[in-house]
């Protein structure tokens, strides 16, 4: 039986490290690009919002035949807010990478984030502007695509760092 690190051997070092040993390719095939932990955030953080786009829009645009306007701006306030919150952990994770006290900050930026969010939400409510079933369709639109994402990215990860 071989070694993993022979099933690799077809593989390009990367910088410093054996050939072979690991692949921080994203799609797999060895002419890719090596790319870096952010460069790789940032391109799944870039398909999560298309794809919530595509889902998102239509069916807001669908739910606006069938229902009061109420309904399709929830959706899309619900979508907003879970990529708001993506896009503020993303931007949390990079500037805080390598700070001092870095879980502190980061609790106060969830914690303003949320802060944040409720009162946006209480807002909407009090001016009757959302319905709450739109609302939580739009948020669970992102998280699933979200969680897609994640699953696809670590079981690449998985196939290329075994």
């Amino acid at each position: 039986m071989k070694n993993r690190k022979e099933n690799n051997s077809h593989l390009p070092a990367a910088e410093g490290t054996q050939a072979g040993t690991e692949s921080p390719h994203v799609t797999g095939s060895p002419e890719s690009p090596r790319l870096s932990g952010v460069e790789i955030w940032e391109l799944m953080a870039q398909r999560i919002y298309k794809q919530c786009a595509f889902v998102l829009i239509p069916a807001a645009a669908v739910s606006l035949f069938f229902l009061d306007w109420q309904f399709p701006l929830s959706i899309l306030v619900g979508g907003l807010i879970g990529i708001g919150h993506l896009k503020g952990i993303i931007w949390a994770v990079k500037s805080l990478l390598g700070v001092e006290l870095a879980r502190a900050k980061m609790i106060a930026l969830s914690m303003f984030k949320v802060l944040v969010i409720f009162s946006v939400l209480l807002i909407l409510v009090i001016l009757k502007a959302i319905n709450l079933y739109g609302l939580l369709i739009g948020f669970t639109v992102v998280l699933i695509v979200i969680i897609k994402e994640g699953l696809i990215a670590s079981k690449q990860s998985q196939y290329h760092n075994p």
